[in-house]
């Protein structure tokens, strides 16, 4: 039983760590083999626009909050293979942040473009909400290499996210904006099954 606390989170703390993974010396396992820093040079060349694209100082910000839930995102989906051909467990499941906190992070700078985004911004982030689907698609891609033909497998999200004409006039971030007035009510269930 792994939390997906064990590594970073936005709302990260050392009482959340505390009991993340069940039994106790598999959490030591995982917290020792944690994620590594990110390095900023692979989260700009997987998700930026451009690899040398000028940034704002938020944008920087943005960049390394980001980082980490790529970071984490990694971490997540190499420890589910290991973790998945150690125990073989009848029931699995990985919880991926990236694309709640991508959206958070950066649907303000997607196209159309806002009035409020400056330049840089736009510049630079563009096309991040696309390449994080892109992103995240590439790792349930491997993560479904292990299911067999009687798998069930399920996909979910809690809430949607607004895009386009829909985005409020508010940041989506909930550090500078009201964050839950990005979300839509409805999220997505898919279900894969052989029978």
């Amino acid at each position: 039983e792994v939390s997906d606390r064990i590594a970073f989170h936005q709302v990260a703390s050392e009482t959340m760590v505390t009991g993340a993974a069940y039994p106790p010396e598999l959490a030591s396992e995982l917290q020792r083999s944690g994620p590594s820093e990110p390095d900023e040079a692979s989260v700009r060349s997987r998700f930026l626009s451009s690899d040398n694209a000028p940034l704002t100082e938020d944008g920087q910000r943005r960049v390394r909050e980001l980082g980490r839930m790529y970071a984490t995102s990694e971490y997540y989906r190499r420890f589910a293979i290991q973790l998945q051909r150690r125990y073989r467990p009848q029931l699995l499941g990985v919880y991926f942040e990236l694309i709640d906190a991508c959206g958070h992070l950066f649907m303000e700078d997607a196209p159309p473009r806002r009035a409020d985004v400056s330049d840089t911004d736009y510049a630079a982030f563009s096309t991040t909400i696309d390449r994080c689907y892109e992103y995240q698609d590439e790792v349930l891609a491997d993560l479904l290499t292990m299911a067999g033909d009687d798998t069930l497998v399920v996909l979910c999200s809690d809430h949607g996210f607004k895009s386009g004409e829909r985005r409020p006039d508010t940041p989506g971030r909930a550090d500078v904006g009201q964050a839950v007035l990005w979300h839509l009510p409805f999220g997505a269930l898919i279900l894969h099954c052989p029978s």
